[in-house]
């Protein structure tokens, strides 16, 4: 029996692999033109035209996230184009509130079209079902979170027993996406983990170059007046690097003992879940369903 090939939006995510299981192939995300291999977005299969040039080579469409590029219309018109093809859609509800924007308004009103024309939808949480039902009116089925990493990694990284000395605390702020706490949250931790003194923790702050850089739109003054502070201090260790690829995100946190996630706002997160695949303890704030997951 020919396994169901699933056109994903996107495909290359760790929930996408371990979620959908062994029964389904995933086909490779459509080249974005002009993009570097392995971009997904803003990926070419949100367009009716693409849809109905490839219809023959999916069976079923899957949607994660990636739309925000799309007014409400054109999600309509799409919609539209899967239901002229009879292309049964499956929609996981991942991100209630998107993170790149704090005004949720265009968001929802795009989710309230995918999920209104699902045959299927998904979530990660039951309090993420329960909103799923107020905004939309329908019944989301829960699909917890899978792991992140290979089991091979997993079990690589089981760890021993804790050795005495101060535990490492790592915030990584990236590049300051919109939801990501600024200086507020870096101020918070240094209290924290001098409370606790050196002997117990230790603060590691991982920040993208650009942040320091004042030609870039990510420049932060006052995160880079902070960091500076920092260093003549020597209350928090603040490490400015360039963009992890996947494989040193993983080693980045691998050797944490705690990650605090920076997030304002949000509903999931696959960093919890890579936390607790690599035995890492998830420090989460309480906005959306991340305590619950």
């Amino acid at each position: 029996m020919r396994a169901l090939r699933v056109l994903s939006l996107p495909a290359d995510h760790h929930y996408v692999r371990h979620a959908l299981g062994p029964g389904a192939r995933v086909l490779p995300d459509p080249p974005v033109p002009g993009a570097p291999r392995r971009v997904w977005w803003p990926s070419p299969a949100w367009e009716p035209t693409w849809i109905e040039r490839h219809r023959a080579a999916f069976d079923l469409v899957h949607v994660h996230f990636g739309y925000e590029h799309r007014t409400v219309a054109q999600i309509r018109d799409w919609v539209r184009a899967l239901r002229r093809l009879q292309v049964p859609l499956v929609v996981t509800v991942h991100d209630l509130d998107l993170p790149h924007t704090a005004d949720q308004t265009d968001h929802r009103a795009r989710l309230r079209v995918l999920v209104a024309a699902a045959d299927e939808v998904l979530t990660l949480t039951h309090g993420a079902a329960d909103a799923v039902r107020a905004l939309t009116g329908r019944t989301a089925t829960v699909v917890p979170h899978p792991r992140m990493e290979p089991l091979g990694t997993i079990r690589r990284t089981v760890r021993p027993p804790r050795p005495t000395g101060p535990v490492t605390v790592g915030v990584h702020l990236k590049s300051l996406r919109a939801n990501a706490g600024r200086v507020e949250l870096l101020r918070a931790l240094t209290t924290a983990t001098e409370a606790l003194g050196p002997q117990q923790a230790q603060l590691e702050v991982t920040l993208h170059r650009e942040v320091a850089d004042p030609a870039s739109a990510h420049h932060d003054p006052e995160i880079v007046a902070w960091a500076r502070h920092q260093d003549e201090a020597g209350t928090a260790c603040v490490r400015w690097i360039d963009p992890l690829d996947d494989a040193g995100f993983t080693a980045y946190l691998a050797a944490l003992d705690i990650s605090v996630l920076p997030h304002r706002w949000g509903t999931h997160s696959g960093w919890v879940e890579q936390c607790l695949d690599l035995g890492v303890v998830p420090v989460v704030p309480d906005v959306g369903h991340l305590q619950e997951q």
